[in-house]
């Protein structure tokens, strides 16, 4: 058999951190830092359902895509209160934060409450890129992502985009055009949040955040 591009380069082909097929696990309350893979460098999910919340996935580094985490072909998969930063995909791929492909089936992919700031991917959305995927985008902090956008979904997506504060992306700016923001339930906002540190800021009526809540 031929061997592996990725062999003796510590590199891993999915998921560096964690990575589930066919599965359907709950994570909760973990730290996901430093790991190395072709696609998924944090957090891999394929043909799974999970509960992924209140972790941190940060400085994962991936060489195709999904520098934080990547979704294949999943249903009824949630990613909620976690912080999602610093991640990389900067070679060939999308979603520096999070990338999902092939994600149209029901009941889709949710992404919900989470802080997803300082990523990079050298195509589509620094902070969410979606392809042929059409997941609940809600109530998130997106801020300062680097790529061709801040959240992005090309022609055959149709995500949920709604009450996320995205701000302070260059290139095709905040959103990709394809993307529409729902016009029900309270605003979008594009705004600085007011960090006072990475993974921690107060809001202007004075309640915090900490890593880990």
């Amino acid at each position: 058999d031929a061997v592996p591009e990725w062999a003796g380069k510590e590199w891993a082909r999915v998921g560096g951190g964690i990575c589930c097929v066919d599965a359907s696990p709950t994570i909760r309350r973990n730290v996901i830092v430093g790991n190395r893979a072709f696609q998924g460098a944090g957090v891999y999910f394929e043909n799974s359902r999970a509960l992924f919340e209140l972790n941190r996935v940060s400085d994962n580094d991936a060489k195709h895509s999904g520098g934080g985490v990547k979704i294949v072909r999943c249903t009824d998969l949630v990613i909620r209160s976690c912080q999602i930063s610093g991640n990389r995909a900067p070679e060939k791929g999308g979603g520096g934060g999070i990338d999902l492909y092939d994600c149209n089936r029901q009941p889709l992919p949710e992404i919900i409450g989470n802080t997803i700031v300082g990523n990079f991917a050298v195509n589509h959305g620094g902070g969410i890129s979606c392809s042929n995927s059409s997941p609940a985008i809600r109530n998130n902090i997106i801020v300062d992502n680097r790529g061709q956008a801040g959240v992005y979904a090309d022609g055959v997506s149709n995500p949920n985009v709604c009450t996320n504060n995205v701000w302070a992306h260059a290139g095709w700016g905040n959103y990709s055009k394809t993307i529409s923001i729902c016009s029900t339930g309270p605003a979008s906002k594009s705004e600085d949040p007011l960090f006072v540190k990475p993974g921690q800021w107060l809001q202007s009526d004075g309640h915090g955040w900490e890593e880990g809540d």
